[in-house]
Formats: C-alpha cells, structure tokens, sequence
C-alpha cells in the first residue's frame, strides 16, 4: 500500500483534464445540441481526436467496416 507520501508525490504527475473536455460534457448531456457542434469543438483537439479514433477503430466496437484514419471530411 502506497503510503500517503507517495500518494501526494504520485498525484503530482495527474495533469489536468482541459477545459475542452468539460465543454465536451456539457455539450454531450443536452439532447438539443447538433453534432456540428461538437465537432467543431473537438476537431482540433489532437489528443481527443486521436481517443475517438482509437475507440472507434477498436475491435472491442464490432466494427468490421475500414478503419478512420481521419476527422476531416476531405
């Protein structure tokens, strides 16, 4: 068991989660808010862009359609 010195020093390399992401709840809990929406807030947020990718190419999704290799639509 990780003593509470440890505990403190550990908790000092959590990085804070973005404000992006907080936006991203906000807008994800209301039924009313278009899809366009949401994307333009996360499409040039590399590191949720690259989770939302690796989620949706993710064998554990049941997808056998090709893999996304892209958020844009060109």
């Amino acid at each position: 068991m990780l003593s509470l010195a440890q505990l403190i020093k550990e908790s000092e390399r959590i990085e804070p989660v973005p404000q992006v992401v907080h936006q991203l709840m906000d807008l994800a809990e209301d039924p009313e808010v278009p899809i366009a929406e949401i994307t333009d807030l996360i499409l040039y947020e590399p590191v949720i862009t690259a989770n939302l990718l690796k989620v949706a190419n993710s064998a554990a999704s049941g997808s056998k359609k090709k893999s996304i290799r892209s958020t844009t639509p060109w």
